[in-house]
């Protein structure tokens, strides 16, 4: 890969390498375990899933997503990379995820970190508006709060450890539990902290398979959808310890902590702005250059792997330390790809 063109007194590229035999992101990537099978597929036609490389005709990674727009998928910020090759997304011709579609732009957010998954969520927007349903997303900060509520995990990933992805979408039941006693449990034991933007859940044994057992998200799941009994988007499937449903909680990305953020995103970039139903702040539109703007032109010529790539700008300023996440555009194999950004350099990047 080329070294980025820019200015080096404004900036310095990070360029963060995600090799998946072996790398940290690999190890946090998660089917449900002692879940059952979606019996009507229909019924969660909002699912998606990570599509194909045709050159290999498996997934990179496989990945969940779900559709909280008419033209926008929500994922894991880990999963970068998995859709590259696009999405299977519900088709009523065969009852189940066939349909192909293109992902043509993809917002990370700015403060993802790979070695502890905080802030683990990105945006996917299709080339094309599937028409299918949307899944309604938590804003309320005080929510889940009932302990003894069932909520709903979706995905294609192993069913043990050490298996195989599920050939069906499958759903796991789970119990909330509250960051605080998620702190006592992970935390000490894994030398893990419980930010504010993770939901952490417990399997909920009443509904498992195997009476004995909870359901536990596994490899190949991260990405996909929790839902509340009202059918609410809670959380984003983001990490696990061991694909075992007997030892620790679960981790999701909390959806109160980012919805303003995700909100935001679809006015800006959505085909299908949200300013149409009157969710969206008043004059919301793209970011623009303005005469204070520095341009800063990155180029990037990508190996047969550009999945692998990511990067970031840096700024100063320790509220808001990252001030571009890339990339946005879906890189192709061994392809020259170059993104402009504008930013203000009073704002002092690193």
């Amino acid at each position: 890969m080329k070294a980025a063109r820019s200015d080096p007194k404004l900036l310095l590229i990070y360029a963060l390498f995600n090799f998946v035999a072996g790398g940290v992101l690999q190890q946090h990537r998660r089917a449900i375990v002692n879940g059952r099978v979606v019996a009507n597929p229909s019924n969660a036609r909002f699912f998606a899933r990570s599509g194909i490389d045709k050159d290999k005709e498996t997934p990179d990674y496989l990945c969940g997503a779900t559709i909280v727009h008419d033209d926008m998928l929500l994922t894991a910020a880990h999963c970068q990379g998995s859709f590259n090759y696009g999405v299977f997304l519900y088709d009523p011709n065969t009852n189940d995820y066939t349909r192909e579609a293109t992902v043509d732009f993809q917002i990370r957010y700015p403060g993802f970190n790979g070695v502890d998954m905080h802030n683990d969520v990105m945006l996917l927007r299709l080339s094309t508006n599937p028409g299918l349903p949307i899944v309604k997303m938590n804003s309320d900060d005080s929510l889940p709060t009932n302990k003894t509520e069932i909520m709903k995990a979706y995905g294609f990933g192993f069913t043990t450890s050490s298996g195989l992805p599920s050939v069906a979408l499958r759903e796991g039941y789970f119990s909330y539990i509250d960051n605080t006693e998620c702190t006592e449990r992970v935390g000490s034991t894994m030398n893990t902290t419980i930010w504010d933007d993770v939901l952490c859940a417990d399997p909920y044994h009443g509904n498992a398979v195997d009476s004995d057992e909870g359901s536990s998200i596994c490899f190949g799941d991260s990405g996909g959808p929790l839902l509340d009994s009202s059918n609410t988007l809670v959380g984003v499937i983001s990490w696990n310890f061991f694909c075992s449903p007997d030892r620790l909680p679960d981790g999701f990305a909390r959806m109160s902590f980012f919805h303003d953020w995700i909100t935001e995103q679809i006015c800006f970039y959505s085909r299908t702005p949200l300013s149409s139903n009157n969710k969206c702040p008043s004059g919301t539109s793209p970011p623009l250059p303005s005469t204070s703007s520095v341009q800063v032109l990155l180029t990037f010529d990508h190996d047969f792997y550009p999945e692998k790539t990511l990067f970031r700008v840096l700024s100063k300023d320790i509220n808001d330390p990252v001030a571009y996440a890339g990339p946005n555009y879906i890189p192709g194999r061994e392809s020259a790809w170059t993104s402009i950004i504008y930013l203000l350099p009073v704002r002092m990047f690193i």
